[in-house]
């Protein structure tokens, strides 16, 4: 169902950290065995076959996870220290940097958040994903709209942690631990046990948000094949490398020039749609697989001083669900359970950045620009709900980025926000506002209903 409210919950802030949001009933607890959040927000509203569960909106706090990555080689090489502690489960320090002589200390920094993770090998992605992630895609199977979406600044892990860019035989033997590839593996199962009773059918989109333009990934594939276009990637002394030449470009704008464009469209529900974006229908592992590689392989990248494969959009994978009870089925299940349908966001942001530390210019410049407007303006919407509900105004249309998700941030959606650091003393300010980021999303309730 459509749109609905959003509130923040009240916090104690002290200026720099606050504290886990009061949101959350004293009922809801830790599940001492695997560390996940449990208790009446847990509990789907639909999936039963007695049809003793009501169908009604439940209020879901916006969950925080966030994944520290180890530091690499090039800042290493440049003798950067480690900066961020990992106080599990829940809690990131940053201790007072050293200020020369005259200098003003920033003080320490403590954050609270619903888990926090070091991913220092693929038993951090098995955790994150089993704590945080699987609860969204359970949700999302028993019929409720899902979101999950990394954030934070360029090279941060953010792509790696989602797995977007994950190869097909990553993905079909196992090899990755991300999020998309387990959210699929999860997904297809749950289609084998459900049809037993229900038709159940699965459609696919991939689009990117590039320079504020919409763009289908799925479109943008099937045009360059069908105009073989071959890609040679150069790297000139000092300047960063594209992965799509200009050829490419011109032939993604032409394609949307040709077919209309995508139109973000909101219906009268509330439910926010793409409109001429391609919905592949898919069964199996394999054809979800290359449909995440295909897209991968014609998303905007560069290269540059901070992220050898920086992502120049935003990326989002959406997942469609559809059950049909069978007709043998339906006089077991209540009217309600008859019929499910839902959405799922898998959120690949770009990462914010500075000209003078990625030593970008010209067309990356302006990538980068437009990467920290749609940042930017993303930051405002959450701003906006976590003010007082008196405010009316929530400027989701100010960026296709807060247009799209706006489901996602304060509607009709369980929703989960990764922030992605680095441990670096170097970066530092890119990491403090990061955290303030996220906890200003644990101050969110979105009230969800079966789509």
């Amino acid at each position: 169902m459509g749109g609905c409210c959003c509130k923040a919950s009240q916090v104690a802030n002290d200026g720099k950290g606050v504290q886990l949001q009061q949101l959350r009933t004293p009922n809801d607890k830790a599940n001492p065995s695997s560390g996940s959040l449990v208790g009446p927000l847990a509990k789907p509203s639909i999936g039963t076959t007695d049809g003793s569960a009501a169908v009604q909106f439940t209020p879901s706090a916006v969950k925080v996870a966030v994944v520290v990555r180890p530091m690499l080689d090039f800042e290493l090489q440049k003798a950067a220290g480690n900066s961020v502690a990992v106080v599990p489960p829940n809690k990131v320090s940053l201790p007072a940097r050293p200020i020369p002589t005259g200098g003003v200390n920033d003080g320490a920094y403590d954050f609270k958040f619903d888990r926090v993770y070091h991913a220092a090998g693929t038993g951090a992605s098995q955790t994150l994903y089993q704590e945080m992630v699987r609860p969204v895609i359970d949700r999302f199977c028993q019929g409720f709209n899902g979101t999950v979406l990394a954030y934070g600044q360029t090279g941060s892990g953010k792509t790696y942690t989602m797995g977007t860019a994950a190869s097909v035989k990553d993905i079909c033997k196992g090899g990755s631990c991300a999020v998309i590839p387990q959210a699929c593996s999860q997904l297809l199962q749950h289609v084998v046990t459900a049809r037993d009773r229900y038709d159940v059918q699965v459609k696919v989109s991939f689009v990117e948000i590039y320079n504020e333009a919409l763009q289908d990934l799925q479109a943008l594939t099937s045009t360059m094949n069908s105009h073989k276009v071959l890609t040679h990637v150069t790297q000139q002394s000092g300047s960063p490398t594209p992965s799509r030449s200009a050829s490419q470009d011109s032939l993604a704008a032409a394609s949307d020039a040709g077919s209309g464009g995508i139109t973000i469209r909101e219906t009268a529900k509330g439910e926010i749609v793409l409109e001429g974006v391609i919905e592949t229908a898919v069964s199996s592992m394999q054809e979800l697989a290359q449909l995440l590689e295909h897209g991968n392989a014609v998303r905007a990248t560069a290269a540059h001083r901070m992220n050898q494969a920086s992502s120049r959009s935003h990326a989002v994978l959406s997942i469609t669900l559809e059950q049909r009870a069978r007709p043998a089925a339906q006089q077991q299940l209540p009217a309600e359970l008859r019929y499910l349908r839902s959405k799922l966001h898998l959120v690949d942001l770009a990462g914010s950045e500075r000209a003078k530390e990625t030593g970008t210019t010209g067309q990356r410049f302006a990538e980068g620009v437009s990467i920290n407007k749609g940042l930017l303006e993303l930051g405002n919407v959450i701003n906006a709900l976590t003010e007082s509900t008196a405010r009316k105004h929530i400027p989701y249309r100010n960026s296709k980025l807060t247009r799209l998700l706006q489901d996602s941030l304060g509607g009709n959606s369980e929703t989960l926000f990764i922030a992605c650091i680095s441990p670096a003393d170097t970066n530092r300010d890119h990491t403090i506002s990061t955290c303030r980021c996220g906890q200003q999303y644990t101050e969110l309730t979105c009230s969800i209903m079966p789509a």
